[in-house]
């Protein structure tokens, strides 16, 4: 593949993480704050989530 097929790729075009839905018992204060930062809150608590766990590979 030249330099022409990479030249409009797009990174993550096609991933698609899996996502598996499960209960947490979350502090109610935490979920207050979460929900307070405004719509996808759940979305923000997998982020923290996944930053946490990356740091921890390092």
């Amino acid at each position: 593949m030249g330099e022409d097929f990479w030249r409009h790729a797009v990174r993550g075009q096609f991933y698609k993480p899996t996502k598996t839905s499960t209960t947490v018992r979350i502090d109610s204060d935490v979920l207050a704050w979460l929900r307070s930062q405004g719509k996808g809150y759940q979305t923000r608590i997998n982020a923290i989530l996944r930053r946490e766990m990356l740091a921890s590979l390092k």
